[in-house]
């Protein structure tokens, strides 16, 4: 999560939404399904050309996925991995 901003983005909201704390925010955008009514409701209509994964990828709300190894072997000086994508 982009800190600084998600902050800019509850400076934005929070008298008009009433938004209590930060933590409160942060946690309701943490789940996918009222980030997106979050987007849907609030962004979008203000800011018509935006899409949702602009969204999540501007305030760093998606989740990244990782390589994690799956097999090592080595094959003389060559070590090779064989990986699968995992999510955090």
């Amino acid at each position: 999560m982009d800190e600084e901003r998600v902050q800019i983005l509850f400076d934005t909201f929070k008298d008009e939404f009433g938004l209590e704390s930060i933590d409160d925010f942060k946690n309701y955008l943490s789940d996918p399904t009222k980030r997106k009514m979050f987007y849907d409701e609030v962004i979008q209509p203000r800011y018509p050309g935006n899409t949702f994964e602009k969204f999540e990828n501007t305030y760093g709300l998606k989740k990244k996925r990782k390589f994690q190894p799956r097999y090592r072997f080595s094959i003389g000086k060559w070590h090779i991995g064989i990986f699968r994508l995992i999510s955090k």
